[in-house]
């Protein structure tokens, strides 16, 4: 018995030994161990939840977005946060081109009419643009010659039957050209009168025609005529003849 309890005794001492050993080499070895196994439990703790973005950043979220559009507006040349809608203020606008059709033949005297008219003041001794206006009642675009062959204008006092000038006496006033008259539509000549009695060839060495009222009167050679009223004025300044009486009746004699 003694022997058996001293076998136990030594028994027990190796198994408190040999469970010694066992701690302190298991804990050198989870030491060792450590550098291979710590990027797997970094990898679970390193993940960390999204924050959640706070009151302030989502506040500066629609200041930054209407900052990108304005940018994005002046890069692109556009003024304000929406592009203009077509055809709304500001819109660009178009051209719109006509076709107009081709005369093909010569207008009748009978459907063409013309209006004379002064254009601007009437000053005596200056010139006057007469403006003739020719329209027609053709359903058909023609064709008109415009010269003192077939246009007639002529220029007369209110009171007297005489003429003053005639557009046949003056040939560069009307120069030939042609004209295309449309249904619907108006076209415009000036004739330019010297403000001045008129004579063969306008020398413009006749005297100029009196202040008064004058009467211009236009026609198609076959057409039907028309006639416009219109004042003649005094030409003013110092060398007008009304200037030159007063400085007579104002001049004292010299004693």
């Amino acid at each position: 018995m003694y022997w058996v309890r001293r076998t136990l005794v030594l028994l027990l001492v190796l198994l408190v030994g040999w469970l010694l050993w066992r701690l302190i080499a298991g804990g050198d070895e989870n030491r060792a161990a450590a550098p291979d196994g710590a990027p797997a439990a970094s990898t679970s703790s390193a993940v960390e939840p999204e924050a959640s973005p706070d009151a302030a950043t989502v506040a500066k979220r629609p200041e930054r977005k209407a900052a990108e559009r304005g940018r994005s507006n002046s890069d692109t040349g556009v003024s304000g946060d929406r592009p203009r809608k077509p055809g709304g203020r500001g819109a660009a606008l178009g051209t719109v081109t006509t076709a107009l059709s081709k005369a093909d033949g010569t207008c009748e005297p009978a459907s063409i009419r013309v209006q004379p008219t002064v254009a601007g003041n009437a000053v005596s001794g200056q010139q006057v643009q007469l403006q003739l206006t020719l329209s027609t009642t053709s359903t058909d675009p023609c064709r008109l010659q415009t010269s003192t062959d077939e246009v007639l204008v002529q220029v007369s006092k209110v009171n007297r039957p005489t003429v003053i000038w005639d557009v046949k006496r003056c040939p560069g006033s009307l120069p030939a050209r042609t004209v295309t008259l449309r249904p619907g539509w108006q076209t415009a000549l000036t004739v330019p009168w010297s403000g001045r009695r008129g004579d063969r060839g306008c020398t413009g060495l006749t005297d100029a025609a009196e202040p008064g009222s004058y009467a211009v009167q236009a026609a198609v050679v076959g057409g039907e005529p028309a006639r416009s009223g219109f004042v003649l004025s005094a030409m003013g300044g110092a060398d007008s003849p009304r200037a030159r009486a007063d400085g007579r009746r104002g001049e004292r004699p010299q004693t």
